[in-house]
């Protein structure tokens, strides 16, 4: 059965002719159509003028408005809600905890030294600086634990402030700015 139609095809295939030629010879009125000049549709009377390039002025402001309208409005619409992620949450406080209590441990030895260091005034305005943004980014990186800036820039303040705990150990003891190290 199969056989027979592809013998069929084949056989229909081979008596189509090679080449099809058009009933009436258009290739006169082609060649007069080339041959003359495009008209300027600005400079034609306001009769002769198609409807299509007549609405096409006017169609243009609104379909720029339209489309500056979807532009602003899809993704006002199309927002998905942002998941929740107490995974993302629970790291973000084990980190927090983690660098509190590095923090505690760095500050003890300070806490003991009953005479305070002339130095150490500077480092501090630097630590609650550091603290005030520190808190501020923790904020916004809970309410937008998926952004990888913000958590980039709070393990950043957390190393600094860590940074600066260090450096203030190593200023000597008992020593005023005016002193010389």
């Amino acid at each position: 059965m199969i056989k027979s139609k592809d013998d069929r095809l084949d056989s229909l295939i081979a008596s189509a002719p090679r080449e099809l030629a058009p009933a009436t010879d258009n290739w006169q009125a082609i060649a007069s159509r080339l041959d003359r000049p495009l008209p300027d549709t600005e400079t034609l009377p306001y009769t002769e003028k198609s409807p299509d390039t007549e609405k096409a002025p006017r169609r243009l402001p609104l379909a720029i408005a339209a489309i500056a309208m979807l532009l602003v409005l899809v993704p006002l619409f199309n927002r998905e809600p942002a998941p929740t992620d107490d995974g993302l949450h629970a790291l973000i406080d084990s980190i927090e905890l983690a660098h509190q209590q590095e923090v505690a441990v760095l500050i003890a030895p300070s806490q003991l030294a009953w005479q305070k260091v002339g130095f150490s005034d500077s480092i501090d305005a630097g630590l609650t600086e550091l603290r005030e943004a520190a808190k501020l980014i923790l904020n916004a990186l809970k309410a937008n634990p998926q952004d990888k800036q913000l958590w980039q820039l709070w393990l950043w303040v957390q190393r600094r402030e860590i940074e600066l705990l260090t450096q203030g150990q190593r200023l000597p003891q008992g020593a005023t700015q005016g002193d010389t190290l």
